[in-house]
Parts: C-alpha cells; sequence; structure tokens
C-alpha cells in the first residue's frame, strides 16, 4: 500500500523545509519501510521559487484524500499568508487528508486557514509571539521542537 504525501508550497518558501522531509520519506522507501507517493503542490501549480531562488515544478492543489498534508512556509511576509481564497482552498483540502501538518512557518498558512483554531501549535521561536498575537483563539508554545494536537501537527523547524 502506498501512502500519499502532499506538500504544500507557496512563493518564497524555504527550501530546507520541503527537501529536508521528502528525504526522509525517500530513505523509509529505500529501506522498505514503506511506499510513498510524494507530491508537492501548490494554489495553481507550476514553477514555484523558494527564498533561495531555486525553483520548484508543482501540481495544482487538488482536494484528494491523502495520508498527510504537509504545509511549508518561509521567512519572509508573503510567504506566510496566502489571502482568503487561498487559505479556503487549503481548508478545504485538509478536510481530506487523514493527518494535517506545517513545517517551521508552515503554521502561518494554517492559522490563516482557520485550521488552528482552539488548538495548540507551534513555530519557529522567532515568529511564535507573532503567531500568537494574530491568532489568539490558538495556543502557540515556542518550547517544543513539535506539537501534535488531534490529526494537526506542527514543528518549529525542518524536524
Amino acid at each position: 500500500m502506498s501512502l500519499t504525501i502532499v506538500f504544500y508550497i507557496v512563493p518564497d518558501f524555504e527550501l530546507l523545509d520541503l527537501s529536508g522531509p521528502i528525504c526522509v520519506f525517500n530513505m523509509a522507501a529505500k529501506k522498505k519501510e514503506g511506499s510513498y507517493n510524494v507530491k508537492v503542490v501548490s494554489a495553481g501549480g507550476g514553477y514555484i521559487k523558494s527564498s533561495s531562488g531555486v525553483a520548484v515544478d508543482t501540481q495544482a492543489l487538488q482536494v484528494v484524500a491523502c495520508d498527510s498534508l504537509i504545509l511549508i512556509g518561509g521567512s519572509d511576509e508573503k510567504a506566510r499568508s496566502q489571502g482568503p481564497l487561498k487559505s479556503r482552498q487549503i481548508s478545504v483540502a485538509s478536510e481530506k487528508a487523514r493527518r494535517l501538518a506545517s513545517v517551521c512557518t508552515g503554521t502561518f498558512l494554517l492559522a490563516e486557514a482557520g485550521l488552528l483554531d482552539g488548538k495548540r501549535a507551534t513555530t519557529h521561536w522567532r515568529f511564535t509571539e507573532r503567531l500568537q498575537a494574530a491568532y489568539p483563539s490558538s495556543e502557540i508554545t515556542s518550547d517544543r521542537i513539535y506539537v501534535q494536537d488531534g490529526k494537526l501537527w506542527t514543528s518549529a523547524g525542518v524536524t
């Protein structure tokens, strides 16, 4: 059985936050610890440039069942905000995911989509106060590497 892992990226995303987790699934598959169908998606598909200038070819986000939907953010404001239409797209897609996760500032994308309301979460320590102030209905912690709240997983970095 193959598990579908979907990574959602935005313009100016942090390349390490995408490549690190993808490599983990690749290594697990090589060691026969699972079979993974990894997809990289964005709101509209096409090439998306990372903050380091490397562009990644993506598929358009579709509402399909997946094992994990993982959101990747970036260090600037643009990479942490997608606007209401794209946030709604993330929210709808999350309903079909068995597990919902974010790497580092991808937590902002979850919050903007309303997926952190009443939830515990974390992000990079530099951004925890900003995230808590912007989304007071969530409980943001700065002293955890990762936080799990039901099907929601958030991490402070590429971990």
